[in-house]
């Protein structure tokens, strides 16, 4: 998620750390805390904040691959025109 740009919510990173600690086999199997997420984040130094950008329409655009391709071609063709 944090790849695409998108934190996961506390909740879902609640549920997969009890999902990890009731692996241990423990009985009863130990949970999480409400706090955890922030707690463990609070924690550890590697861990840091990001914020999103705000997605620029006009480079998305210039981002497509049909639109790519269509300049590319229009270059080599103004390079075989021109012999260049």
């Amino acid at each position: 998620m944090d790849t695409r740009g998108a934190a996961p919510r506390p909740s879902t990173v609640r549920d997969m750390a009890n999902i990890l600690l009731a692996a241990r086999g423990e009985s009863p199997p130990a949970t999480v805390g409400k706090n955890w997420p922030s707690s463990f984040v609070q924690r550890r130094d590697e861990l840091r904040s990001r914020f999103s950008k705000r997605y620029n329409y006009q480079r998305a655009l210039n981002e497509d691959p049909k639109a790519i391709n269509e300049w590319i071609l229009m270059v080599q063709r103004a390079i075989e025109e021109n012999g260049i």
